[in-house]
């Protein structure tokens, strides 16, 4: 199997990556940056050492997306500006505010995309249910 960029060709940094990432990568992929770390002067006890390290910032960063919520702030201001933020996301002229509910869902935010679709929603109906009262 051949690999593109060559997995010898790779930095440092790369190999590293495809090592402490193992589950993302071939097997053969994985033993080929290993070896090629050790060639360059890494010893075993080096490579685990960033593996293991890898392994808790990642699972940090999944604990940290799984309970990030909207702030006070960020609630006030999703409210008042909903009816934009949905125009913005049919519109491609205009900046959207935020992130939309499918890239927080693809980012692994579930809180954060629950709290955005609830707050979106209510805010929404809220804005017609306003203008319909004006318009009457």
């Amino acid at each position: 199997m051949t690999f593109i960029p060559p997995i010898e060709s790779r930095t440092d940094d790369e190999l590293f990556d495809i090592t402490s990432t193992k589950n993302d990568w071939d097997k053969k992929a994985v033993s080929i940056a290993i070896k090629e770390l050790q060639k360059r002067g890494y010893s075993t006890s080096k490579i685990d050492h960033y593996e293991k390290a890898t392994s808790k910032k990642t699972s940090k960063v999944a604990d940290i997306k799984k309970t990030r919520s909207l702030t006070k702030k960020e609630i006030v201001l999703l409210s008042v500006f909903a009816p934009y933020t949905i125009i913005a996301f049919f519109s491609g002229l205009l900046p959207t505010i935020g992130k939309s509910i499918l890239e927080l869902e693809n980012e692994g935010f579930q809180k954060l995309k629950w709290q955005r679709l609830i707050i979106l929603t209510l805010s929404n109906t809220v804005w017609i249910f306003l203008l319909l009262l004006l318009l009457k």
